[in-house]
């Protein structure tokens, strides 16, 4: 098959090159961005304005982003062979728009100012909230809202460090554009947090701590955090009411493995009795010379303190993190 016949129905602009750099071949696409541009002509004769454009030919492969006419797009080239006939390879380049990435930016922008406002609003009705009930309400009452206020928590941090996460891959794959990288970084921050709360409805109570596990295996795992499960003895209707605080747990200690230990393994032990669940974390990050408590840890005793069970916390065999608990059921 003629490679032109090919090469022409490409949206990308494609280009070929000999050996010293003269044009074999391009398509209409290419001749939109570069309308000098005719066969047999030296490349950087229509070139020579587009900055960094000949240090990335004479790599003679990889990627990088270019601007013509103050457009960006993403040049990458590659040496083939177009045909048996031809000795010697040709150097193949492909040019992608990637305007729509400042559109992206500029979307965003306009959702973060929106969700700047709402959280706002969020704070003083929550300030508010708290206030009265400090005033109004009875030790019991003041309790359960100290668990709510845990619960926020916990989903909080635990969003906002798998946005983190998933922010260092989204980056990596930008333009080095200093701007749009912030200006999305930011609105990513407060869009992800909704994704990822969405994600945790999908497993109900009633499905158990197994199927919340494996679920949240490969959620971790897309984010570079491997989950090794290890589940002993037989998951029963009367552990359901373990399901919330537990899988709150969980989040924390992957938390805790991702932001503070940066661990890339997590290794979650699971074991059911009769009269009694153990839950057990450990990671291949790097524990503490003196363990402080802050509100995550605090909030684990929280729970597992109303569960009338007990906690520990302590160092891996890899020097990682432990966390151990018991609760009866």
């Amino acid at each position: 098959m003629n490679y032109r016949s090919v090469l022409d129905f490409i949206d990308e602009a494609v280009l070929l090159l000999d050996d010293r750099q003269y044009i074999i071949y391009f398509n209409d696409a290419f001749k939109r961005i570069f309308p000098k541009a005719s066969e047999g002509r030296f490349i950087g004769e229509f070139t020579v304005e587009v900055s960094g454009f000949s240090e990335f030919l004479a790599k003679g492969n990889g990627a990088q982003s270019i601007t013509v006419d103050s457009m960006l797009f993403k040049a990458q080239i590659a040496s083939i062979k177009i045909n048996s006939r031809t000795k010697n390879n040709v150097s193949c380049i492909l040019i992608s728009d990637i305007n729509k990435y400042g559109e992206l930016v500029r979307e965003s922008e306009e959702v973060n100012s929106e969700l700047k406002k709402t959280a706002e609003i969020s704070k003083l009705q929550n300030e508010k909230i708290m206030q009265q009930t400090t005033m109004t309400m009875q030790t019991a009452a003041i309790k359960e809202s100290n668990i709510l206020l845990q619960e926020m928590h916990d989903t909080l941090g635990h969003n906002l460090t798998v946005m983190l996460a998933l922010n260092r891959l989204a980056l990596s794959a930008l333009p080095s554009l200093e701007k749009s990288r912030e200006e999305l970084t930011t609105a990513l921050k407060y869009t992800g947090q909704s994704l990822a709360e969405l994600e945790l409805l999908n497993v109900m109570p009633e499905e158990g701590l197994v199927r919340f596990l494996l679920a949240f295996k490969d959620a971790m795992e897309q984010l570079g955090l491997y989950v090794t499960l290890i589940i002993n003895g037989a998951e029963k209707p009367e552990h359901s009411s373990l399901f919330v605080p537990l899988t709150r747990i969980c989040q924390e200690c992957a938390t805790n493995s991702l932001r503070h230990g940066n661990a890339d393994k997590i290794f979650i032990t699971l074991a059911f009795s009769d009269e009694m669940v153990m839950l057990e974390t450990t990671d291949n990050g790097h524990f503490p010379e003196k363990l402080k408590k802050g509100n995550g840890l605090s909030g684990i005793e929280l729970r597992v303190r109303n569960l009338s069970g007990t906690v520990e916390f302590g160092r891996s065999e890899d020097s990682g993190f432990r966390m151990r608990l018991f609760v009866p059921v």
